[in-house]
């Protein structure tokens, strides 16, 4: 029998026919290119990469399918996180975004309250999804949001050579979770637009459903700004219920408390320019929307003025809210601490930093929306 190395080049040439099929399938011109763009990228970068997620679970898959002798499966820890980082982003990228949908399409008035909620349960749900996977050493560190793997490695928590490999799983993840919510509401987006994709401040607007846009009064500058403090707000949260040497927040009480940052920060500065706070939660839905009919618009918006606010922002605010939380807090722990439970001995403090991805330290699975 093959081994599965073998059969990398038969999948290769496989990818095309996958695609056509797709094309095939979906005869709706809106459905085609998306669908038949997204298959062919992930089959060029599966089978392009060594070591990759492809290599330890689909490859196995399509042995068993054809009867080919297995090989050993185990699944690094590099290729769980990011496998992680995909998934789980895309879950939280659909929670929250399918929502907005609900919202938008149903013209309901409880967007301000129902939108945070989304995406906030949306983080709790797949934070707890993946505890088990990624909560131990060494194998934690599951992010699902580029600007928390920038703010982490600009803190020295986390390579800076591993931060583009995280930043396309995160934005991969994104622009999968947009196709899926694209499919499963395509007939009320035609009902609702009548099939005329528009984007802010048009009356029947869709693509807010899948990407930020400010307010029409809201400036280019304040909304820069917005991004920057809601971020490092959300990031300075992670890092102190993260981080053992405050308050000890128990294991399983972790993805409740960053889910409810993360519906805090999006109460409060949701209104200026919807609080995307993470760069792949609003570029890979904007891509596939001028892929999926709402054209080049969704990026010419505002003379191309408003595009790279959600991009650039979220990773200055995460690199600041990293900072400020290490210099304000994190450097003035003392060494010796005072044991409570222990009749008030004075005990020798661990320095265990719950972000700390590297050397066998403790690390907990963290993000957004």
């Amino acid at each position: 029998m093959k081994k599965i190395s073998q059969l990398k080049e038969d999948i290769h040439r496989s990818h095309l026919k996958i695609s056509l099929a797709i094309v095939l399938v979906l005869k709706t011109d809106d459905i085609i290119r998306p669908a038949h763009y997204l298959c062919w990228a992930y089959a060029h970068i599966a089978l392009r990469q060594n070591n990759n997620v492809w290599d330890y679970a689909a490859v196995p898959l399509w042995g068993y399918i054809r009867g080919v002798e297995p090989v050993d499966q185990k699944v690094p820890c590099q290729d769980r996180k990011l496998t992680i980082d995909v998934v789980l982003g895309a879950t939280v990228e659909l929670g929250g975004n399918a929502v907005l949908a609900t919202v938008i399409l149903s013209r309901s008035t409880l967007g301000p309250v129902a939108g945070p909620l989304g995406w906030g349960l949306a983080l709790v749900v797949a934070l707890y999804a993946s505890g088990g996977v990624s909560g131990g050493p060494p194998c934690a560190g599951g992010h699902l949001n580029p600007a928390v793997s920038t703010a982490l490695a600009s803190v020295g928590k986390f390579p800076w050579r591993k931060v583009p490999q995280y930043a396309a799983a995160q934005y991969l993840g994104a622009f999968m979770a947009s196709v899926v919510l694209y499919l499963l509401y395509i007939d009320v987006l035609s009902h609702f637009d009548n099939g005329m994709r528009a984007v802010p401040p048009a009356i029947n607007a869709t693509a807010q459903i899948f990407a930020t846009y400010p307010q029409p009064y809201v400036s280019t500058g304040i909304g820069f700004l917005d991004q920057v403090v809601g971020t490092a707000a959300l990031v300075l949260a992670i890092c102190a219920i993260t981080d053992d040497r405050n308050m000890a927040v128990p294991k399983g009480l972790v993805p409740l408390a960053i889910g409810l940052s993360l519906l805090l920060v999006q109460l409060v500065f949701g209104l200026n320019c919807m609080a995307a706070v993470n760069p792949a939660r609003d570029l890979g839905p904007r891509i596939f929307t001028a892929i999926a009919g709402w054209g080049a618009e969704v990026f010419s918006f505002r003379d191309y003025n408003w595009f790279w606010v959600p991009v650039v922002a979220p990773h200055l605010g995460g690199v600041l809210g990293a900072w400020m939380y290490g210099g304000l807090v994190g450097l003035h722990w003392p060494e010796d601490g005072f044991d409570m439970e222990n009749g008030g001995e004075s005990v020798r403090m661990k320095r265990v930093s719950a972000l700390d991805t590297n050397g066998g330290h403790k690390s907990t699975t963290i993000s957004h929306h």
